[in-house]
């Protein structure tokens, strides 16, 4: 936390004496968590959020570029040891294909790091993440998507000698005059941590405009593991805010996610979203346990079920200002008891000032 001010700070004034614009953005926000930790006996606790962000467009023919540094910290007030912060610095290129501005190109490169307290400190890293990204219309209704994108880290207190995550999406948007969009995606996810894990990822989505205010987006996905690692199973009780967990990702598990999502735009820009969803997870490698840790004479998998209900309210104070208001309530259904819990609520709130 101590070399985040200082760093946006440097970064801010090494930008304005460029003859260009600088944009910078700045949230604070706190949430009230009944379980932040997400487990069985997890305790509340406030996590107050800080982030802030400088970007320096720079705009040329076709073309645009964007140098950016972000960064977030997160303070834990029943757990001082949790907060942590990460930092990100990089730059984003995109431009505009022949055809025209609706086709374009995109590609970026960032440094990040993370720096934790106490024995959070299994969670510290430096990295490198890039990306490339194209998007045209095939036709007047029709839009296609297709990327890639590498996220390299080293884990300074892990005996981890490589963490390496390839992931490869292609996605195709269909619009019709209903005011109807259908998308279907497809994702690879190729990940080296020791050994090698492989997932693909299968998502169906509809959404629809019921008013000229109001909006409903609807999402089916299926995980599927195509190879995994046999990694020893790992028990951590530390759900991450924020940012990737290495020893509890998207490919310990396969399964179905449903998720639904209402947006309603009211008078003076206030919009309000309510959000809510279902996931089964099946988890390849980790057997269901007992709270002391013990594996069950069964043997079984552990397997959970995992519902959430959200509502927002944005609520903009001026046109560089904008409130936010939320509450959450989630449970999950698991046959691990250190992961079984019941009805986790959070309420929030975050300012966010852009200059």
């Amino acid at each position: 936390m101590k070399w985040l001010l200082p760093l946006v700070c440097v970064l801010l004034l090494g930008m304005k004496t460029a003859d260009a614009d600088v944009l910078t953005d700045v949230t604070v926000g706190t949430i009230y968590d009944t379980n932040v930790d997400g487990v069985y006996d997890g305790v509340s606790s406030f996590v107050t959020h800080l982030s802030a962000s400088v970007m320096r467009p720079v705009d040329m023919d076709d073309s645009y570029l964007r140098f950016f540094f972000s960064g977030n910290g997160f303070l834990f007030f029943s757990n001082g040891d949790r907060t942590f912060a990460t930092n990100r610095l990089g730059v984003d290129f995109a431009h505009d294909l022949n055809s025209g501005e609706r086709d374009r190109i995109f590609a970026g490169f960032s440094l990040a790091a993370r720096a934790n307290r106490s024995i959070y400190d299994v969670y510290d890293y430096t990295g490198l993440a890039g990306y490339v990204q194209g998007k045209w219309y095939s036709n007047e209704n029709t839009m296609k998507r297709v990327g890639y994108q590498l996220n390299w880290r080293s884990y300074l207190n892990l005996n981890v000698s490589r963490y390496v995550d390839h992931y490869a999406f292609f996605q195709i948007n269909h619009f019709f005059p209903t005011r109807t969009t259908l998308r279907g995606d497809l994702g690879l996810g190729y990940k080296l941590r020791e050994g090698a894990e492989g997932q693909m990822v299968l998502g169906l989505q509809v959404a629809q405009s019921l008013t000229d205010n109001t909006g409903l987006r609807v999402r089916y996905q299926r995980r599927i593991n195509l190879r995994a690692a046999n990694d020893d199973p790992t028990r951590f009780n530390a759900l991450i805010y924020g940012d990737d967990d290495i020893l509890k990702d998207r490919y310990d598990y396969s399964g179905d996610q449903i998720t639904a999502r209402l947006t309603q735009q009211l008078p003076l820009q206030v919009r309000i979203i309510l959000e809510g969803g279902y996931e089964r997870q099946s988890y390849k490698d980790d057997l269901a346990r007992d709270v002391s840790g013990a594996v069950f004479p069964e043997g079984a998998l552990r397997e959970d079920e995992y519902l959430f209900f959200d509502v927002f309210l944005e609520l903009p104070l001026t046109q560089r200002v904008t409130t936010e208001f939320g509450y959450g309530i989630s449970r999950n259904f698991s046959n691990d008891e250190f992961y079984h819990y019941d009805r986790r609520q959070s309420v929030s709130f975050n300012l966010n000032v852009e200059f």
